[in-house]
């Protein structure tokens, strides 16, 4: 049985330019995630779409970042990654799913980050998050 929701997960925002992303420090980024898997059928008051957390640290002066999203089912693994252009792209796992994501920096001097997991084929969570300070590690 069709659902009528459409999976794509776009992202939309003002993205940071290349040369303005920082070089130097950490930060972790925080945030919320969901996926596009949910059954109207079975929808909370909440809406259509189950809600998790986003954790991510990136590592300016390396050029990488990691992170993991909870609270939809298996913890999915967000592993590492380098920069590359205006974001992050590499592999994700969620117990035996393996997939990957992409995500971009957005704002002026990368406070904040968006992006999707794929896994088979099919844009399965959307995500983004806030930065917290960096620290100059």
């Amino acid at each position: 049985m069709s659902s009528g929701i459409d999976s794509d997960i776009t992202v939309k925002g003002l993205k940071t330019e290349i040369d303005a992303i920082p070089s130097l420090g950490v930060a972790n980024y925080s945030g919320k995630a969901f996926s596009s898997e949910k059954n109207p059928i079975f929808a909370s008051t909440s809406g259509l779409y189950e809600q998790g957390l986003l954790s991510y640290d990136v590592n300016f002066k390396d050029r990488t970042g990691t992170g993991s999203i909870t609270g939809l089912g298996d913890t999915v693994d967000l592993q590492q990654g380098t920069i590359s252009g205006t974001g992050i792209s590499a592999i994700a796992k969620q117990g035996y799913k393996n997939g990957n994501y992409l995500l971009d920096f957005y704002g002026k001097k990368a406070e904040e980050i968006a992006g999707k997991v794929v896994f088979d084929g099919k844009d399965t969570i959307g995500f983004g998050g806030t930065r917290g300070e960096i620290s100059k590690k």
